[in-house]
């Protein structure tokens, strides 16, 4: 017998859209909002989601600096398994391989930051120091463009392995905007590296004062 109203037949399907609606009013997941406990769930927003993660992030980023990265990777792998999209954990994750020179898994892990939020600058600059360790230039040039179109302040050495892409596939008036780009936000001169590099852009575009300036 229903137990709704005298004379109405009880609409189910009405009734679980409306129970679905207000759990996703509240901030839960579609999971959520039909009953499986939270304990079970990822959670719908990031905002959530770094409330649940964070305390393993930080364990495993003070587990990074002290050098424990066994115990680090333990950390953000179970993060990733847990939430296959989080591009925070994924790139935390390529870091640690970075630092064991673990180029393959690092250059894995970053790409899967990417497909999880392409918008997540952090990658992007591990994918271009790997490409270009490897002489692949043209998907380092790639990076590194796409790097800066996000973020054109951030990462001076990103003009830097743009401009030294760009030099070797003989894009040599590109090179130079972007290594002159690294030169004037490299203000304390950390990056020693790009006075190199402009003067042999230089040298291959026949400015030879141009040389002579950056090497002083």
């Amino acid at each position: 017998m229903s137990r709704g109203k005298p004379g109405r037949t009880r609409d189910y399907k009405a009734e679980y859209r409306s129970r679905i609606a207000r759990g996703l009013a509240k901030g839960l997941s579609r999971s959520q909002a039909r009953g499986h406990p939270r304990n079970h769930e990822v959670p719908a927003s990031p905002k959530r989601r770094l409330i649940l993660y964070e305390p393993r992030l930080e364990h495993g980023l003070k587990a990074m600096q002290k050098q424990k990265f066994d115990e680090a990777k333990k950390d953000f792998t179970t993060s990733v398994q847990e939430y296959p999209n989080f591009a925070e954990a994924w790139t935390d994750l390529g870091d640690v391989y970075m630092k064991e020179s673990d180029l393959e898994n690092a250059r894995a892990a970053c790409e899967k930051a990417l497909a999880a939020d392409s918008h997540y600058v952090r990658p992007y600059f591990t994918l271009i120091v790997i490409t270009a360790s490897k002489g692949d230039w043209k998907t380092s040039a790639d990076y590194s463009d796409r790097l800066l179109a996000l973020d054109a302040y951030g990462y001076p050495a990103a003009y830097y392995y743009n401009a030294l892409a760009n030099f070797n596939l003989q894009k040599l008036d590109k090179a130079d905007v972007s290594i002159r780009a690294a030169h004037k936000l490299d203000f304390n001169g950390k990056l020693p590296k790009i006075a190199l590099l402009m003067a042999a852009i230089s040298m291959q575009r026949d400015d030879y004062a141009g040389a002579v300036q950056a090497y002083q």
